[in-house]
């Protein structure tokens, strides 16, 4: 596998990425990462694989998976920039894992055609997941990001307030403890219940 890495993602979590995602018997790969304007973008074949991602985008946000079958009217919870590489690369990489097929045995249930949107959503979705079986922390980071997010806006409106008459009254009185300051815990202790990735909307 030859990487040619021109973005600001760290060269070593790159080729973590790539060789946690690498579909059985695809081998000599070019790879290829660049920035761009937009969230992601892609291209993947027999032998090189082109991905674009913004570095700048924000998380958490929702992967919209190819509309069709089961994953019709869903979207899928991405908690970091990392994670967002996890699902390129392998929906990519599936591209060339079946440029390479002589049969389209092992492809997802549904798929049609040799290069199946599909299948190659199917094998993003079972890396991704995989992924976040092996480090807790991710959904951990997703759940708490979004719960903070939820409440941003009401604690902005009710505490700051309070707390600033709290100290025009006292200057010197110490801060008032956030009612939330344990929400990194519970969200470890419920990270193995979110590992059901698509979010259903509508």
């Amino acid at each position: 596998m030859k990487l040619k890495n021109t973005s600001s993602i760290n060269n070593d979590l790159v080729k973590e990425v790539l060789r946690f995602v690498m579909p059985a018997g695809v081998t000599r790969m070019r790879i290829r990462l660049t920035k761009t304007r937009h969230t992601y973008s892609g291209r993947g074949g027999r032998y090189d694989v082109l991905l674009r991602l913004n570095p700048k985008a924000r998380y958490p946000r929702f992967y919209r998976p190819y509309q069709y079958g089961c994953q019709k009217g869903r979207k899928w919870a991405v908690a970091n920039l990392t994670e967002m590489l996890v699902i390129l690369a392998a929906h990519e990489l599936r591209h060339a894992y079946q440029a390479r097929a002589t049969t389209r045995r092992g492809y997802a249930w549904g798929a049609r055609g040799r290069y199946s949107e599909v299948d190659t959503e199917a094998y993003a979705l079972r890396m991704l997941r995989a992924w976040r079986r092996s480090r807790p922390a991710c959904l951990a980071d997703l759940w708490y990001n979004s719960y903070t997010a939820k409440i941003s806006a009401r604690r902005a409106s009710l505490q700051r307030p309070a707390l600033a008459a709290i100290l025009r009254e006292q200057p010197n009185a110490a801060p008032v403890p956030s009612r939330h300051a344990d929400v990194p815990n519970r969200a470890a202790s419920l990270a193995p219940q979110l590992l059901l990735v698509p979010v259903p909307v509508g």
